[in-house]
């Protein structure tokens, strides 16, 4: 990191560690695409139904791992930044014991609780044998998800985001070809789609060990007694990339509730569609601000405020950018992306799924300022900004507007809920950010 900082441009720098982790990310976001696309057409509406149904508690597990990865990550930065490297590896260690714990807890989980939070989430005789199946297997695989985040977050702050980016996009290879090997040659179905999404992340695990074995990498296990001191920092740092994650979760959840009481499992899967792309905007916008935080939280543990500024600037821009690429790509080939997932041709999904891509995608000329914003506070151990930002997204605002909106203007109504509670969201962004340079310019 100190090198990269030394002998390149802050835009260089900044291009060279997004535009890496953003293709990370997409390898990792077309995981459940990949399956929503192999499941839409080997499987149907009722498994695209029974996937939307159960990814919340996707969710959930990769809020996990982000917020052990991230946390413990950006505090492993700011203390490389200090040079002091022996309390970065401690932090490291405390990592790699939370992840530990979380596998077992998940694992426990799947095995003995799937069938009760099936129900819980809206099962009906048509999708509960399939969101059971997808379910228990995922949380089984789950040591593998949040082994991988882990390795991935601390890999990349210790000045090697070209391996993360090369071990991310071979496990989504993976999962795209055992995708199509398990679902319709070997005819597995949903336990197919699965699996193939649950064995992707062992690739990109290797890929992270044989790293550790370089003579450039820092990292290293300082084994000791369990403190809070480094603990702390985890969920402090990390703490607000967990809300985000299950905000998606509560997002989902939430949307099909009403979507079921007003469209039926029709909508759901319309719903579907929708949320597998947004999932994979969202992934991206993440992207971007993961991708800039070893540079903020390094610059930030240096004093460098004029370079924080820059890459802040630098970040909110690319958010945008994004933005417009992305409605501009979803409003004009509407129907050709939908058809994508329609092979049944139902014709009431396909209305709903355009006119909802079409109004809920407005909500990402706001979301990535949000995601940026939120992953910036947290860079800069400004945790307390963060929390409130990932918050607000996790429903205070978006609840009671998608209530509101549904009865008034049903599905369309729904649709509009989401972009109305991230500008919401982003005009305390904006205030957020104004109070921080404000108290920054007296440091």
């Amino acid at each position: 990191m100190k090198a990269q900082t030394k002998s390149h441009s802050i835009l260089s720098s900044f291009f060279h560690y997004v535009s890496l982790n953003v293709l990370a990310m997409l390898g990792t976001s077309c995981y459940i695409l990949a399956d929503t696309f192999f499941i839409a057409n080997g499987i149907g509406e009722t498994g695209l139904t029974a996937l939307n149904l159960v990814l919340p508690l996707f969710n959930l597990l990769n809020a996990t791992g982000l917020m052990i990865g991230i946390g413990g990550a950006t505090k492993y930065a700011i203390y490389r930044a200090r040079e002091e490297k022996d309390e970065g590896n401690r932090v490291f260690f405390h990592a790699l014991l939370l992840t530990l714990l979380a596998s077992v807890v998940f694992v426990v989980t799947g095995i003995c609780f799937t069938e009760p939070i099936c129900r819980w989430l809206g099962s009906s005789a048509a999708t509960h044998a399939d969101m059971v199946i997808y379910l228990r297997t995922l949380y089984c695989f789950a040591p593998l998800f949040l082994l991988n985040q882990l390795f991935a977050a601390f890999v990349r702050n210790d000045g090697a985001p070209n391996r993360v980016m090369a071990a991310t996009m071979l496990g989504t290879l993976s999962n795209i070809v055992l995708d199509y090997v398990f679902i319709f040659p070997f005819d597995m179905g949903m336990l197919g789609a699965v699996l193939a999404t649950a064995c992707a992340p062992l690739l990109g695990i290797l890929m992270q060990l044989f790293y550790f074995r370089k003579s450039s990498c820092q990292l290293r296990l300082r084994l000791g007694g369990i403190q809070m001191r480094f603990l702390k920092p985890i969920f402090l740092l990390g703490g607000s990339e967990w809300i985000t994650e299950v905000a998606s979760g509560i997002v989902i959840f939430c949307f099909n509730f009403v979507i079921l009481r007003e469209a039926g499992n029709t909508g759901v899967a319309a719903y579907g569609i929708i949320a597998n792309i947004a999932m994979v905007a969202a992934c991206l916008c993440t992207g971007i601000a993961q991708g800039v935080q070893p540079l903020l939280s390094y610059s930030y543990g240096r004093g460098e405020i004029r370079k924080l500024r820059k890459l802040l600037s630098l970040t909110l821009g690319t958010a945008l950018g994004f933005a417009v690429i992305l409605y501009g790509i979803l409003f004009g080939f509407t129907e050709t992306i939908v058809g994508v997932f329609n092979t049944g041709e139902n014709v009431i999904l396909e209305r709903m799924a355009e006119s909802g891509v079409r109004i809920y995608f407005l909500a990402f000329f706001f979301v990535g300022c949000n995601i940026a914003a939120s992953a910036f506070f947290s860079a800069v151990e400004r945790p307390l900004f963060s929390f409130c930002i990932s918050l607000l997204r996790s429903g205070i605002i978006l609840l009671p507007v998608l209530f509101a909106f549904a009865a008034i203007w049903h599905m369309n109504g729904i649709w509009a809920s989401y972009p109305v509670a991230e500008l919401g969201t982003c005009v305390v962004t904006v205030l957020l950010l104004a109070v921080f340079w404000r108290k920054a310019r007296f440091q």
